[in-house]
């Protein structure tokens, strides 16, 4: 009788552990984003817009004075709250973080230095937005409110750069820009089967400048965001989700947020 009990015990003893493990697999289990929401998102009977064998989605004719930058290192919310957080009408991700959450490179939030600026010839790009308007130059601009170091430019003065890249891969990319009469523009190019995937960015200024003709757009300058699973875009019309957290996110509000 006494080996029945103890058998019996065991059997208790084992299950009882099984559920404790099962509840701590649970309980520590780190949060990440939904791998079932649409990436891209259309209306219905929408397509997308077509530059060689990319889709893209762009939207431009916007008012540097509606523009804000939302970082969201710490954070992590899906851009969605951040979206309804800011009543943002238009929006794109920003630039690239490390291992540690911490932005690659200078960043300047209202005047306030987040992080430091970052040698590189990849992030060789600094977006600067004050009250009035948004630069892309080689350099960061004093009394700037937002500033932002990222990269490559991928055009400068109206032309497309030549990227020459030691490791270069396909992926989503997105970039920001503005044109020669001072608006700005988000864009993303992705892959129409793939939409986490796109170009090379060796591919991405010429791209961008087929995409500036055919808009109608008289390019300034453009540089490069961060891409690929931490990248989104955001448009009443289409929206193309993340599926790791982004680190920071542009966003435009009120009446100089328009679409293209």
């Amino acid at each position: 009788m006494k080996y029945k009990l103890l058998a019996l015990a065991i059997l208790v003893g084992i299950w009882v552990t099984k559920q404790l493990v099962e509840v701590n697999e649970v309980s520590t289990e780190p949060k990440v984003l939904s791998q079932t929401e649409e990436i891209l998102v259309l209306p219905d009977g929408e397509a997308t817009k077509q530059i060689e064998k990319y889709g893209y989605a762009i939207s431009a004719d916007i008012d540097a004075k509606s523009l804000r930058l939302i970082p969201n290192y710490e954070q992590k919310l899906p851009t969605k709250e951040i979206v309804e957080a800011n009543n943002c009408q238009l929006g794109i991700n920003g630039g690239f973080y490390d291992t540690e959450n911490k932005p690659l490179g200078l960043l300047t939030v209202k005047g306030v230095d987040i992080s430091r600026r970052k040698t590189s010839s990849l992030f060789n790009g600094f977006v600067n937005l004050d009250s009035e308007n948004l630069t892309i130059d080689e350099s960061p601009a004093s009394g700037a409110g937002f500033v932002m170091q990222s990269g490559p430019i991928l055009v400068k003065d109206g032309q497309p750069t030549m990227l020459s890249m030691a490791r270069d891969k396909p992926a989503r990319r997105m970039v920001l820009g503005n044109t020669k009469n001072g608006k700005v523009f988000f864009l993303s190019v992705f892959d129409n089967n793939i939409e986490n995937l796109g170009p090379y960015l060796q591919e991405l200024p010429p791209l961008v400048a087929q995409i500036a003709q055919k808009e109608n757009l008289e390019l300034g300058s453009a540089i490069n965001m961060d891409g690929g699973q931490a990248s989104a875009f955001y448009a009443a019309e289409m929206t193309i989700v993340e599926t790791e957290p982004v680190g920071s996110f542009w966003c435009a509000t009120g009446e100089g947020a328009r679409k293209l």
